[in-house]
């Protein structure tokens, strides 16, 4: 097929503040720091982390790790793709991962495997 291949982004760093909470601007104050400079480089010098932060990494950073410099450096050049499966329900979840490793083993075709995601989709709801 024509276009480029991406790796997918979901690497669940997802943070939000629920809008009940009973302190929301401490809960963002919370998420900021999570993703400052600071922090990122906190990680990055630590030889034990093997996070990507899922913000922009700052200016200079590099990571202590071969294999977090390789994979800095190749999302770096081409970027991610969109990971959906981040925001499905579970059950859906399911049914996109089977539909997925089908199509990649050619034991299902892409319209087919579509269309059981969809009406998995329309029956969680």
């Amino acid at each position: 097929p024509a276009g480029s291949l991406m790796p997918t982004g979901g690497f669940g760093n997802s943070w939000v503040v629920a809008s009940d909470s009973k302190n929301p601007d401490a809960a963002y104050a919370w998420i900021d720091y999570l993703f400052s400079d600071e922090i990122v480089k906190q990680g990055f010098d630590n030889p034990k982390s093997g996070s990507i932060p899922t913000v922009k990494i700052p200016a200079g950073v590099v990571p202590k790790t071969e294999l977090l410099r390789k994979a800095v450096e190749t999302l770096g050049k081409e970027g991610t793709g969109y990971n959906p499966s981040v925001h499905l329900p579970a059950a859906v979840a399911s049914v996109y991962f089977e539909n997925l490793q089908g199509v990649a083993q050619g034991l299902v075709q892409p319209d087919k495997a579509m269309a059981a995601i969809q009406a998995a989709k329309e029956k969680a709801k």
